[in-house]
């Protein structure tokens, strides 16, 4: 993430700006890092559940289609932080979604 990116979203959620010691004003630095650090573990707590479900037998290859990885982010953001999302479908539209599952048949 960007820092204004990570502004954006600080701003959108309540952060305050506050005067910084050269005048300007912006969000206290430690907030950027904290984003960064956050983005990061979320990141690495995505990539383990496809690990975790196929180290646990759940899933028969260790292979996914785009996809299936689009599914899986999906179940990772709602199940892990309460938001839900548009199928890949609804985002792209169903002839990219098939594309995307390469004959898999997932969505």
């Amino acid at each position: 993430m960007h820092r204004e990116q990570i502004k954006e979203l600080a701003l959108t959620n309540g952060f305050k700006l506050k005067q910084q010691s050269d005048g300007s004003e912006d969000l206290t630095p430690y907030v950027y890092g904290f984003a960064k650090a956050l983005a990061a573990k979320a990141v690495m707590d995505f990539a383990a559940t496809p690990v975790g479900a196929y180290e646990a037998g759940f899933v028969d290859t260790p292979h996914l289609t785009i996809a299936q990885l689009y599914q899986v982010a999906r179940h990772h953001v709602r199940d892990n932080y309460g938001v839900e999302t548009k199928s890949l479908a609804e985002e792209m539209g169903e002839d990219f979604a098939r594309e995307c599952a390469g004959g898999a048949g997932d969505e």
